[in-house]
């Protein structure tokens, strides 16, 4: 199914471009963040839990603030010249990101993760609104799931080896550098074949100088539409769950599993793949069931279930103070196998969830403002990654366990499957 799409250039320049900057932006994150949990890279005296939480938030900070700027920018000009000019500005910021990791510079780090925020919130309007320039609406949803999916094994792929290279070059953290810094060279190598495309012609007045007047404006122009708030809002909630798990994943590994950064790696890898198989099958549940509705709902119980019986498994553990587990001694233990066999079950249901409601906005945005459409919807995802890491960090301040937060978000996803059920998407 999916080996057509890779064969025609107009699919692939762009799937392969996108796949990079994903790859490249989890291998940048991830590399920092295992850094911070095991080798104690910190500022202001800040400890590991609450660092990770500072840069979770200030990755998803710029989407917040430049995605009425990027989908206005993507609905204006051409949107392969677009691609192409923000991948050329990655391969600077990762260059700074060299830099600092070979001064191992920790403010200079979180402010290049900062600038590569800012650089995915401007890619992020132009990869998905292009799709419908390049292919034809049937094509849609393949090649919707096989993005999801790309995205998804990119974020596996830059997870491990974000991993990899924490073990391998932590004495050395320039060579980190030069990993990214290459697949930067190769992401803007990448963009130069998509095809040229004519900019959309259109009316749109440039967004105001004032941030908040300028995500006003924005959320106005996409929620307009009043067919598009629902899915809009929708979208959101994934974010907001992922986010909140990759939060907590490295101190429930390393706290409550008695585990190493080699099997919090593992967890991280193990949520891609879930959510890259949950996109895959979207296409194909949908030749069985001809209905996007039962497909979201499908995916907002499976988090639902999986969410709780994570809670469970930890709600009555105390906090490991031995030696930490490597991969192998983790999975002499056979109820590991379960624990993993769980977060995949729940990524995948992430994925199912996602999709359909990803290919419904791509349809049913208007031309001319598709762009700023999915802005809109970057703004709020953003808001709720934000609002996930301040939560987040506000419970670790305040002493609230690991197993306590996933009992906090089995009830958000309680309110979600009560509002859902009683509004279905109709697509």
């Amino acid at each position: 199914m999916f080996k057509g799409y890779l064969l025609k250039r107009r699919f692939y320049s762009i799937f392969n471009t996108q796949f990079l900057n994903a790859f490249n932006d989890n291998v940048l994150k991830n590399s920092l963040i295992l850094l911070i949990a095991y080798q104690n890279y910190t500022l202001f005296n800040f400890d590991p839990k609450q660092m990770i939480s500072i840069a979770s938030f200030l990755f998803t900070l710029p989407f917040f603030l430049f995605s009425p700027h990027a989908g206005y920018l993507s609905d204006k000009h051409s949107k392969s010249r677009v691609v192409q000019t923000i991948k050329a500005v990655e391969i600077l910021i990762m260059f700074c990101a060299l830099v600092a990791f070979y001064f191992e510079n920790m403010l200079a780090l979180i402010v290049v993760l900062f600038f590569m925020g800012a650089q995915s919130a401007f890619f992020g309007p132009a990869k998905l609104s292009i799709l419908p320039e390049l292919l034809e609406p049937e094509e849609l949803l393949g090649a919707n799931s096989m993005f999801t999916t790309g995205t998804y094994l990119a974020i596996l792929m830059g997870t491990a080896v974000g991993g990899v290279a924490v073990s391998k070059f932590g004495e050395t953290p320039y060579k980190i550098g030069i990993v990214v810094l290459t697949l930067a060279i190769l992401g803007f190598l990448s963009s130069l074949q998509i095809p040229k495309l004519d900019r959309v012609k259109n009316n749109n007045t440039a967004p105001r100088k004032n941030i908040i007047a300028a995500i006003k404006s924005n959320m106005a122009i996409a929620f307009a539409h009043q067919h598009l708030r629902y899915p809009i809002a929708l979208t959101g909630w994934l974010w907001f769950f992922g986010s909140y798990y990759l939060i907590v994943i490295p101190n429930l590994a390393k706290d409550y599993m008695g585990a190493g950064e080699g099997v919090a790696t593992m967890l991280m890898a193990c949520i891609s793949v879930g959510i890259a198989f949950g996109s895959s099958l979207c296409t194909l549940l949908h030749r069985l069931i001809r209905n996007y509705h039962i497909i979201v709902l499908i995916g907002i119980w499976g988090m639902f279930i999986t969410n709780t019986i994570n809670f469970l498994i930890y709600w009555n553990k105390g906090i490991h103070t031995e030696e930490l587990m490597s991969i192998a001694a983790f999975f002499s233990n056979t109820n590991s196998y379960f624990i993993f066999f769980n977060f995949f079950i729940m990524a995948a249901a992430g994925g199912l969830f996602i999709v359909p409601i990803q290919t419904y906005i791509q349809h049913a945005a208007p031309d001319e403002i598709r762009s700023q459409v999915i802005s809109s919807g970057n703004i709020l995802q953003s808001a709720l990654i934000l609002l996930a890491s301040l939560i987040l960090f506000v419970f670790f301040k305040f002493g609230v366990t690991i197993p306590q937060t996933l009992l906090v978000l089995a009830v958000f996803n309680v309110f979600l499957l009560v509002i859902y059920l009683r509004n279905k998407l109709t697509i």
